[in-house]
């Protein structure tokens, strides 16, 4: 890698394709880090379980706080799918790429 972060799933020199980033999308809500974006990959994935335990826990108000964290995060999820395209782009005319 050209960065030495060995976050991303592959290479930063490599082009990415969107529909494996549409399959790590659907499947298993990684696309970010296939994406070279493993801050907010991680903060993704974190959010999810949090939200839901707040959704479904009575000590800290789930119902409000829970259902607004876990909305929101659905919509987060959503509006990636249509950021997936503009990010593999991004990606792939980045001047590393150019060589």
């Amino acid at each position: 890698m050209s960065t030495g972060d060995d976050s991303a799933l592959v290479p930063d020199d490599a082009n990415l394709s969107v529909a494996f980033a549409y399959l790590f999308w659907a499947l298993f809500a990684v696309h970010r880090f296939y994406l070279g974006r493993p801050m907010s990959a991680t903060l993704q994935l974190v959010a999810l379980p949090v939200a839901l335990v707040v959704a479904l826990s009575d000590t800290w108000g789930g119902g409000a706080i829970g259902t607004t964290a876990l909305v929101s995060w659905i919509l987060w999820y959503v509006v990636d799918a249509f950021l997936i395209p503009g990010m593999v782009s991004k990606h792939n005319a980045s001047p590393r790429l150019q060589r």
